[in-house]
């Protein structure tokens, strides 16, 4: 008998759950029945003042833990027999597991949120009603045992790392020209400083005066100032807009590195680059120490020292703060010439970046990031979840 789960998202549905409802464990089906939050948020998103008004809602309101008192008022689709939450709390009396990718996330991400809430979280997470709490990664479990008093749900943590499905393609390479791919969100609009588009383009420029055989491909939005200074730009692409999935698609099949100078984590678009045979290029911040193997799948560059990173020695800072952004309004020229240093690397050993994307993808294939690795540890712990009814 097949069981149902439940995926309740934290406002709209972030594409790396697909790999849940696609690819399930044997035995389960993951369903997904939005609430008109998720619905509201995903046609916000399509305006970068909405992140913008939400930057400045999130310094005065816990928006993730109001949405969690807002979902107990109404009912869970029948027939289900777990809640499955995307970074986000469950209040209803119901059995639920939960994902944690940054623990403050429960709160919107703000400390001083995550200080005020902190017993609210703590009864959460220690409830009957809470079965299991997925992290992401060692720094998602560390991080969180470290700021709350785990002393009644430690027992419940488990490590389940993220998965990406294997593509069927054969990587082609073109002798004469080496590719750089930098791809932001095309959901949440307003990134690119945070992701380190600028850095990226300073890079760029550096080196383009070191080798005349590059292209940088630039799947973001970004500021017009800086799209009309750039413009033209020897072997520069931008692409501003969204995208059918199969344009972007084989942008991924035709690049060569995959670049991404971040200041927050991305896991999700890090494994995709890898699925599709890419070394990746970034920086040493959050969990991404954890998803690339720095001198086997790519390589790691010294994260800003500019950015206020903890809150309090332990704390994840919050990318949204206003102190974080300020770090970030301008390019570290610093952490930009640590990229150059480390892409040049790879521009000038085509076997050892194409030995390090063919790492990259076994991972995803067959290795830690894998559907097949994933689903073992998640069919026991579904199995653990389900056993027994009530709390």
């Amino acid at each position: 008998m097949t069981k149902r789960v439940y995926i309740e998202p934290i406002w709209k549905l972030h594409s790396l759950y697909r790999e849940y409802i696609d690819f399930p464990p044997q035995g389960y089906e993951f369903l997904i029945s939005q609430p008109i939050t998720a619905g509201l948020m995903g046609g916000l998103s399509k305006a970068t003042a909405s992140y913008s008004l939400q930057r400045q809602l999130s310094r005065v309101l816990p928006l993730t833990l109001i949405k969690s008192y807002l979902d107990s008022l109404r009912a869970t689709p029948p027939q289900v027999d777990l809640t499955f939450a995307c970074e986000h709390l469950v209040l209803r009396k119901e059995p639920w597991v939960v994902d944690v990718g940054c623990f403050t996330n429960f709160v919107a991400g703000d400390y001083q949120h995550f200080d005020r809430y902190r017993r609210i979280i703590e009864r959460a997470l220690g409830s009957p009603w809470c079965k299991k709490i997925l992290c992401w990664s060692k720094f998602a479990k560390e991080s969180l045992l470290a700021n709350v008093d785990g002393s009644r749900f430690e027992h419940k943590v488990e490590m389940i790392p993220l998965a990406k499905r294997s593509r069927d393609f054969a990587k082609r390479h073109d002798e004469g020209k080496v590719k750089l791919l930098f791809v932001n969100s095309a959901n949440i609009l307003g990134q690119f400083d945070a992701k380190g588009g600028k850095e990226v383009l300073e890079a760029f420029d550096l080196l383009t005066h070191k080798y005349d055989n590059l292209e940088l491909t630039l799947r973001s939005d970004l500021p017009g100032a800086l799209k009309r200074r750039h413009q033209g730009v020897r072997g520069l692409r931008i692409m501003d807009k969204v995208v059918p999935w199969g344009e972007l698609e084989q942008e991924f099949m035709s690049a060569d590195i995959f670049v991404m100078p971040t200041y927050t984590g991305v896991e999700s678009s890090i494994m995709e680059a890898m699925s599709y045979e890419l070394p990746v290029v970034t920086t040493n911040v959050y969990h991404q120490p954890e998803v690339v193997e720095d001198g086997r799948t790519g390589l790691l560059v010294e994260k800003s020292g500019r950015v206020p990173w903890c809150v309090n020695g332990s704390i994840p800072s919050d990318p949204l703060h206003p102190s974080f952004q300020r770090a970030i309004r301008t390019v570290d020229h610093g952490l930009a010439q640590r990229f150059v240093d480390k892409v040049s690397i790879l521009i000038e050993n085509p076997e050892l970046r194409r030995n390090m994307g063919a790492a990259a993808r076994w991972e995803v294939d067959h290795g830690k990031f894998s559907i097949e690795r994933r689903n073992e540890v998640l069919k026991r712990v579904l199995d653990e979840c389900t056993s027994r009814v009530g709390p």
